[in-house]
């Protein structure tokens, strides 16, 4: 076997091998764009996982509130935007909070509503969380079932016999007994 020539596979076109300034501007162009598209997709994440943090944030501050609210540690009262740094010991500046309390159609409850976000003067895209619950009055008279039927507007005892013949129906699985048939009266 004879020794290869490294010129024999090569076409002699009478150019020198390597890329072209065309090629080489062409590659370096593709490559600067990916890297852009890469870079741009890097920044959009961020911004959504500093957004998702601080929407986390806000809901446990939020929660937080309405608990303290309903402990009685903030007043039961509506408050306009206030700065969070006054009532939370070590949170960073910018969180506004405002509580909303309304009376419902329903007597002996409270609406109420707290809301937690950031001032749009300091994030360029702020986080807000909205918790809403209702929570018994304090200052509503409410009537204990014991002292509706000492007014003497308590109903006959006929639907107690009746709801403990159903249970016992109930916890036997037959049919209805003959004191349910009557009434709850014994023959």
């Amino acid at each position: 076997m004879s020794a290869r020539d490294p010129s024999r596979g090569r076409k002699s076109s009478g150019h020198p091998a390597g890329f072209t300034l065309l090629e080489v501007i062409l590659a370096m162009a593709v490559l600067l764009l990916s890297l852009a598209a890469v870079s741009q997709l890097v920044l959009t994440a961020h911004a959504n996982a500093r957004l998702a943090r601080d929407r986390g944030t806000a809901h446990l501050l939020c929660d937080g509130l309405m608990q303290e609210v309903i402990a009685g540690s903030l007043p039961l009262e509506s408050t306009s935007e206030t700065p969070l740094e006054n009532v939370v010991d070590g949170i960073e500046p910018g969180w506004l909070y405002a509580v909303d309390v309304s009376a419902l159609d329903l007597d002996g409850l409270l609406r109420v509503e707290v809301v937690v976000r950031q001032d749009e003067t300091q994030v360029a895209r702020p986080a807000e969380a909205r918790l809403v619950q209702w929570i018994v009055d304090a200052d509503y008279p409410f009537v204990q079932p014991g002292e509706e039927a000492s007014s003497g507007t308590s109903s006959s005892g006929s639907p107690s016999s009746s709801s403990s013949s159903s249970s016992t129906t109930e916890s036997t699985g037959q049919g209805p007994t003959a004191e349910e048939d009557t009434g709850g009266t014994a023959p």
